[in-house]
């Protein structure tokens, strides 16, 4: 009886100290909104502080994280906005997110002008000339890749040189997804390999209705790009820069050449007892190194 009334008194406090583990862990998830604008914001970073523990913004704002630790802090990060920290006390912790305030006094270029970034309610991203310069790029499109909230860039094809193709919108049914691209107040459709990132001064896009000045062109998006001009009493200023790069493939197969082709194609045709097809393999060369 005495060693049953210790197995039992064990077997209580081994499923006490269980629960209690199990409700010092929380099933996270709540929503993550502008403060401003009260839109959804996709792909903030929610992380566990101390840990790796996170998860993403879908495209509706949401983020869920499981076993979290009751107390421990969540942060949320997202480009142009203010990191914000919120403590871990209950299952749905919801969060608005304030843009950045070192961002509210640029000037913002807009379908009908230009004003102070923080009088603009609309969604939209800048940046600047020193911004674009970060990254030394050979393309405006490779400046806006993780410097523009909400913008995907992704390239065509793998190799080298290929094309690259902005989001802004998502995609679309009706074929085209390219944003419309204005220079100067000039539409040049939605090519920018024509510009040299040297040569921009601004580049803003704009993602929401306010685009709709543009008409239907719009509907993906609108990149408004501003070039670099003189400006008055400004001294004279001359400035070279100088880059250079190489691309190769990955991997490299090992293929035949032109004559060594033509003499694996005769032997395959002697062995089946047929006629040669090439008979003058010095004729062939090596052919092209299509790698």
């Amino acid at each position: 009886m005495k060693n049953f009334m210790k197995k039992l008194i064990v077997l209580v406090s081994f499923i006490f100290m269980s629960s209690t583990l199990f409700a010092q862990t929380l099933n996270v998830k709540g929503l993550v909104t502008d403060a401003v604008t009260g839109e959804t914001l996709l792909g903030v970073n929610v992380i566990v502080k101390n840990s790796s523990k996170g998860d993403v913004t879908d495209f509706d704002g949401n983020y869920k994280i499981s076993g979290v630790p009751k107390g421990s802090i969540l942060v949320f990060s997202y480009l142009g906005y203010q990191t914000k920290e919120i403590t871990v006390d209950q299952e749905v912790i919801n969060a608005a997110l304030e843009e950045s305030s070192e961002t509210l006094d640029e000037i913002v270029v807009v379908g009908y002008g230009s004003q102070r970034k923080e009088l603009v309610s609309g969604a939209f991203s800048s940046l600047n000339a020193d911004k674009i310069a970060e990254k030394n790029p050979a393309r405006i499109e490779e400046a806006l890749t993780g410097n523009a909230a909400g913008v995907q860039v992704t390239a065509n094809s793998g190799s080298p040189g290929a094309s690259l193709n902005i989001r802004i919108r998502g995609i679309t049914t009706n074929g085209n997804n390219s944003p419309l691209v204005i220079v100067d107040g000039v539409n040049i459709g939605s090519d920018l390999s024509v510009i040299d990132p040297n040569d921009i001064e601004k580049m803003d896009i704009i993602k929401d209705a306010s685009s709709a000045i543009y008409g239907v062109q719009a509907a993906n998006g609108v990149v408004l790009i501003t070039t670099k001009s003189g400006k008055k009493n400004r001294p004279t200023k001359f400035t070279f820069n100088s880059f250079s790069s190489i691309q190769e493939a990955s991997n490299q197969l090992d293929l035949m050449n032109a004559s060594e082709y033509a003499v694996y194609v005769n032997e395959t045709e002697i062995a089946d007892g047929n006629n040669i097809p090439y008979p003058n393999i010095n004729g062939f060369g090596v052919g092209t190194d299509w790698q």
